[in-house]
């Protein structure tokens, strides 16, 4: 199952998912926030690792057009996985 928290501009801040049978403790949430033009600012969520409580961001960045211009990812661990692009 899965449940969804909103702003009060009806966009979705909060993602949970839930195992069957079990709606009261998530097995995993993913958050995003959003600039003042609506656009998905960051991202933050569970990793799908053999280690636990890993967290991957994504930060995206926009020009006067609302259109992507540099996406920035982050992964902890084994790997500490980062990533930057300027998208043209």
């Amino acid at each position: 199952m899965t449940k969804y928290d909103y702003n009060n501009l009806d966009q979705v801040e909060d993602k949970y998912y839930y195992l069957a049978g079990n709606d009261y403790s998530p097995t995993k949430t993913i958050g995003y926030t959003y600039d003042r033009n609506g656009n998905v600012e960051s991202y933050s969520g569970p990793v799908f690792s053999y280690e636990d409580n890993l967290t991957m961001t994504a930060q995206y960045t926009y020009n006067d057009s609302s259109q992507v211009v540099n996406l920035a990812v982050t992964c902890p661990g084994d790997s500490n996985y980062n990533y930057s692009t300027a998208l043209q």
